[in-house]
């Protein structure tokens, strides 16, 4: 699993709403971003604090989670924020994924509608 997100900057978003989907807008000088990877059962698993790119990813998923058969989680929560100094963004961003196919959700996907 592979995130990407984009920059955002306070200082510079004055003149309209950003769109989701906008490229980067700054960063602000000193920003750093943290990521919080939650598995199936809701338990934090890792988190990863001072990340200056707009990518992450979570290699250490299966030795993580210690779920039956080494598997990987058929669902994930990820949120992410920023961080300036000892300022942590007043919101997370965060994003629920399922996995589907054999083996994760296969029973829910499989001939619905």
């Amino acid at each position: 699993m592979t995130l990407a997100w984009s920059h955002r900057d306070r200082t510079q978003q004055t003149a309209y709403l950003v769109a989701q989907a906008d490229g980067d807008i700054g960063p602000e000088p000193s920003v750093t971003y943290r990521v919080h990877y939650y598995g199936e059962t809701g338990t934090l698993l890792r988190t990863r604090t001072g990340l200056a790119a707009t990518t992450d990813g979570w290699p250490e998923e299966v030795a993580d989670s210690a779920l039956p058969g080494g598997r990987l989680n058929g669902h994930l929560t990820v949120e992410i924020d920023a961080q300036r100094g000892a300022l942590d963004s007043l919101h997370r961003h965060r994003i629920e994924v399922d996995r589907a196919g054999y083996g994760y959700q296969y029973g829910n996907y499989y001939g619905g509608i």
